[in-house]
């Protein structure tokens, strides 16, 4: 089974796929960003091919849109209130990030602020480096947001690699990086899915 649909809330990795995705409890006190879509990996490749759609957007004025910098935007699209194609911005004054996300935000109609969307979807695709052989491809310069494939799998955080959307509040220096998900995964070279708390799912290519 190469498509596994993932909607609980709680870590998610797979052997051969190793990534994290901070969440949280439904008892948050404010509203909690919900992730839905579909991600493709490869681990052969080297390449993430996203679909996903955040939504349950709290009211910010102020704010950035972290993804990681390694991702090539096809498109990003208002979905509520309102179903359009939007233009998307990126600042270089996304100071308190760690450097691998790329800050992106939408101006208003009138372009003198910032408008956010009920619900937006991002659609991106990025290629990285894979290491087939750790001892000749071996970087010493790796840390933990770097996203990093080798031929048996890849390893990502959440918070700073920002693989996913991770909406910031520049006013009250917070950023929204524990979400809900429901994201549909498929890995066409993995073997074993998992959930952590679950028994491994094997799987054929």
């Amino acid at each position: 089974m190469k498509n596994h649909r993932i909607n609980y809330e709680r870590e998610f990795n797979q052997d051969n796929f190793l990534i994290f995705l901070p969440l949280t409890n439904s008892i948050a006190q404010e509203n909690t960003p919900f992730l839905k879509g579909k991600v493709e990996i490869s681990i052969k490749e080297g390449t993430f091919d996203c679909d996903l759609t955040l939504s349950n957007i709290p009211k910010i004025k102020d704010y950035f849109i972290r993804l990681n910098s390694g991702m090539n935007i096809l498109h990003m699209r208002s979905k509520k209130p309102n179903d359009f194609l939007i233009y998307y911005s990126k600042s270089l004054a996304d100071t308190t990030s760690t450097g691998e996300s790329t800050a992106y935000y939408f101006k208003d109609d009138k372009g003198n602020d910032k408008f956010l969307p009920k619900s937006v979807q991002f659609k991106y695709v990025g290629k990285f480096p894979v290491a087939n052989d750790t001892l000749k491809n071996y970087s010493r310069k790796d840390w933990k947001g770097n996203i990093a494939f080798n031929q048996n799998s890849v390893r990502s955080d959440g918070r700073q690699s920002s693989w996913y959307l991770i909406l910031y509040d520049i006013t009250n220096d917070k950023d929204f990086h524990l979400v809900k998900y429901d994201i549909e995964l498929s890995c066409k070279d993995c073997k074993t899915l998992y959930v952590n708390g679950n028994e491994p799912i094997k799987t054929k290519k």
